[in-house]
């Protein structure tokens, strides 16, 4: 899996689908190989899609009263039983999770036949995510950081790490950039 992704995840009042295509058109211009499409865009960009890693995700999309009796029906088990058998029959290389507690990790390894091979989720010097990478990296499962340089899914247009105040000082004092200092999600693996 590359270690560097593109997300395309955006916000629908600011960006359209167009500007997404050329961003992306752009990135593999310059060799981005992953791309985490947040299950929002169709990649028909590349003549083979093995030079690709995509990564998309099962969309939480039953959050109205009328479909909650429905969703709980609907438990992980079974959800992750159909991440599986995609996988078995390869519709999928390999499956994950995104924002997967230690808890929650532990219910799904209970009845899981494949294990997660990566769980996405926010991960930048403002969270370290330590004790759950710890947990995650003795097991084997793969920690893929959304936001590395800042939590702007949070709130749109605000972007509490590359705005910090110590960052910046880090930085001049090794003339460097706040996104060179930030290397360190690269460097922990």
């Amino acid at each position: 899996m590359p270690v560097i992704a593109l997300g395309t995840a955006a916000d629908t009042n600011k960006s359209s689908e167009e500007t997404t295509e050329v961003a992306v058109i752009e990135a593999i211009k310059l060799g981005y190989r992953h791309f985490d499409t947040a299950s929002d865009l169709q990649l028909g960009l590349v003549k083979s899609i093995e030079e690709l890693f995509i990564t998309s995700k099962l969309w939480p999309t039953n959050n109205f009263p009328h479909l909650v009796l429905p969703a709980l029906q609907k438990s992980l088990q079974g959800v992750w039983k159909g991440m599986e058998e995609c996988q078995k029959l390869g519709l999928a290389k390999s499956i994950g999770v995104s924002n997967f507690t230690c808890k929650k990790l532990e219910d799904l390894l209970s009845f899981a036949t494949i294990p997660p091979s990566v769980n996405q989720v926010e991960m930048n010097p403002a969270w370290h995510q330590k004790k759950l990478k710890e947990i995650y990296d003795a097991k084997g499962i793969i920690i893929t950081a959304f936001s590395p340089l800042g939590a702007k899914g949070a709130s749109w247009g605000s972007n509490v790490v590359m705005g910090s105040e110590i960052l910046k000082e880090i930085a001049e004092a090794h003339g460097r950039t706040i996104a060179q200092v930030l290397k360190f999600s690269y460097s922990i693996n």
